[in-house]
């Protein structure tokens, strides 16, 4: 009889306790590989949301993951299945357990085998005790389940804490998986670049989704785009776009909408986006470029208004400045057969375009300024948003422009004496009309325009009017009013100039208004005078170059005065030698105001008559004072330019205004004797009058 049925406890015992260790063995392999799962897992998590590797790296990272759990779950779980133990080791680990079974098992396991030398009935005895002795085994003391209790509870644990980590934060759960497999959905981050539809030409273009964060658009080559990207959560202070072109800065708009326009698609292109901490350079837009139907043979015909005057002509631009009320004639063709052909305006109205045997054509009247954008539409579908724009700014005639450039200032004169008029008019299309009354009365004057309608200038010298009877001996004063008419249609527009305030004075207020002149002249004279001790003395310091720039436009101020009175005298006609030389002063007003010293060069010019009375006297005083400007002021004031000692120039510059301060005191002795002698002739006067009256009586 074999040992299976002669010892069946025994067997039943080592089966028994065989799957007991195989079982126990599983359970602690089981609970290695989940704590090696869980803990690589966690790893390749936080390798993933803090590093953000690319795709090829986090796959190596899988592979490698994959291949450390397995080589775990080999050496944990398949190698106690192939390396089963025999009946003897597992005799011999429960006799350790049990020394008191003194090798009895391990007799009965070999009960069969009789060596030379072993007794049968020996062995059948051991045997037949162990047998009986069996129930002094226990197998779960033998081999206890506590360590591979605690390794499959720990294996559990972290998969639970894995699990409740999921399901408190699914959608990082979600990427990390979709990322662990290759994917490329990015990690969600305090800021969050999402990419908007991109405008052409003020309209909204769709966008091909190609994945979640790879869009595509293909457009009409030559087309101008406006990318657009929100910043969603946390909005940065700067988004960059990286494309052909470099990196550079989106343009914020508010809201967290940035911007960035780009030039004419010419190619193909690839955009990415960084802005705040989601610098991973997604989304990306890829651009495309397509072939939509483009404008050839452009052609415009303007005619402006015919009040112009201008004639039509020819052009090819897409750009003009017209009068307002030109007509625009526009033809054109297209290089590949067009499906549709639109203007489109700047309040958004369109107008589509028929074909004609020669192309496009069509007409705009330049009332005001506007702009058309050409809209083409290819056959198979190509958009050209803006194949051209044509652009007009319609002018408005302006009124016409008048001045009188002469007298530019306050101007005295006596009864009957002469003012001059120097009227200058223009206008951008010609004048219609020019006329000049005096204010206050109803008479008005044509002007003649010579032809030239453009630019007129007019040169007049005008008789200053008598007082009325009533008011005989009155001073008044008056002025000039010049208007022109322009030709524009339908409504003609009117420009208007006056001249200043002219004053008509008696000759003997005008004498007393010289003499009150040449008084304020001497005392300016004497406070130049005074303006020098300073400089004498060398106590002007840090003013001494502010003080000879003061200095010099005084003198250029008190000779252009002299100047003025000079003229008013003149065209008095109070002096002798006044109308002789009145056409050269006539001639030296035609541009304006004459400069400082124009006057007496041209009254000093060989063969000019000399002037006689009280004007020889102004002529001489200016002339003075024009010789102290232009020698010694100008070198005190280059002295202190160039830092040299200004004493010799002031001392020369005294000199000369002393002498002109001589003339002004020999003037007003001389004005002093005349209006003693006048008053003398006054008094002789009344008491003539009064003898007549009482001989009468």
């Amino acid at each position: 009889m074999s040992e299976r049925r002669r010892f069946p406890g025994i067997r039943r015992l080592l089966a028994g306790f065989e799957r007991r260790l195989l079982s126990l063995l599983l359970l602690y392999g089981t609970g290695r590989v989940l704590v090696s799962l869980s803990a690589l897992l966690l790893a390749l998590f936080a390798l993933d949301r803090m590093f953000e590797p690319p795709v090829w790296f986090r796959l190596v990272l899988l592979a490698l993951a994959v291949y450390g759990v397995g080589k775990v779950a080999f050496r944990a779980l398949l190698v106690p299945l192939r390396e089963r133990p025999g009946p003897g080791d597992l005799a011999a680990l429960l006799e350790r357990q049990h020394p008191g079974m003194r090798d009895l098992l391990a007799t009965a396991v070999e009960v069969d085998r009789i060596h030379p030398g072993e007794s049968a009935e020996l062995k059948e005895a051991a045997a037949a005790q162990a047998e009986a002795r069996l129930s002094e085994i226990d197998l779960a003391a033998t081999a206890p389940s506590g360590e591979a209790r605690r390794s499959v509870l720990r294996g559990a644990g972290c998969v639970l804490v894995l699990l409740a980590l999921a399901w408190l934060r699914p959608v990082e759960a979600r990427i990390f998986f979709d990322r662990l497999l290759g994917g490329t959905t990015p990690w969600p981050k305090a800021t969050t670049l999402v990419l908007l539809s991109p405008y052409a030409s003020g309209e909204e273009l769709e966008l091909e989704e190609i994945t979640s964060e790879i869009f595509r658009l293909q457009v009409a080559q030559g087309t101008a785009l406006t990318l657009r990207v929100r910043a969603d959560g946390e909005v940065p202070d700067q988004v960059t776009a990286e494309g052909p072109r470099g990196r550079r800065s989106m343009q914020a708009l508010g809201d967290g909408e940035f911007v960035l326009r780009l030039p004419a698609l010419d190619r193909e292109e690839e955009w990415r986006f960084r802005g705040g901490d989601d610098d991973d350079g997604w989304p990306l837009l890829q651009l495309a470029p397509g072939y939509p139907p483009m404008l050839t043979d452009w052609l415009v015909q303007v005619a402006p208004p015919a009040y112009t005057g201008e004639a039509a002509y020819e052009a090819a631009a897409k750009e003009y400045r017209v009068p307002q009320g030109s007509r625009l004639s526009v033809q054109f063709q297209t290089d590949l057969p067009a499906a549709e052909v639109q203007l489109r305006a700047l309040d958004g109205t369109r107008e589509a375009l028929e074909a004609s045997e020669d192309g496009y054509r069509f007409e705009v009247l330049a009332e005001k300024s506007g702009e058309y954008a050409f809209e083409l539409v290819g056959r198979d579908g190509f958009r050209n948003a803006q194949a051209a724009v044509l652009r007009w700014q319609a002018e408005p005639d302006s009124k016409p422009s008048l001045r009188f450039l002469f007298p530019a200032g306050r101007w005295t004169t006596t009864f009957g004496g002469g003012i001059p008029l120097v009227l200058e008019a223009s206008d951008d299309y010609g004048l219609a009309e020019l006329s000049m009354t005096e204010e206050g009365t109803e008479e008005t004057t044509p002007v003649a325009m010579n032809g030239d309608r453009l630019r007129v200038l007019h040169i007049e010298r005008r008789v200053a009017p008598l007082p009325s009877a009533e008011g005989f001996g009155a001073d008044f004063r008056t002025r000039f009013v010049a208007q022109g008419l322009d030709r524009a249609v339908p409504l003609p527009q009117t420009g208007e100039a006056r001249t200043p305030w002219i004053e008509v004075l008696s000759e003997s207020s005008f004498e007393e208004r010289l003499g009150e002149r040449m008084v304020r002249t001497r005392e300016r004279v004497e406070d130049l005078i005074q303006r020098l001790e300073p400089i004498l003395d060398g106590s002007a310091g840090s003013q001494l170059a502010p003080m000879a720039r003061r200095v010099d436009r005084e003198i250029e101020g008190l000779t252009l005065e002299l100047e003025q009175a000079l003229l008013e005298r003149i065209f008095a006609g109070l002096d002798r030698g006044s109308g002789a030389v009145e056409p050269i002063a006539m001639d030296l007003v035609q541009g304006g105001a004459p400069g400082a010293g124009a006057t007496l060069q041209a009254l000093g010019a060989p063969g000019v008559p000399p002037l006689l009375d009280r004007a020889a006297l102004l002529l001489d005083l200016a002339r003075k004072l024009d010789s102290a400007g232009e020698g010694p002021a100008m070198r005190l004031r280059e002295a202190t330019l160039a830092m040299e000692d200004p004493v010799p120039a002031a001392e020369e510059l005294k000199t000369a205004l002393e002498a002109v301060l001589e003339d002004l005191l020999a003037w007003e002795d001389f004005q002093s004797a005349v209006d003693l002698l006048r008053g003398l002739l006054d008094r002789q006067r009344n008491l003539y009058l009064r003898t007549q009256e009482a001989s009468g009586r």
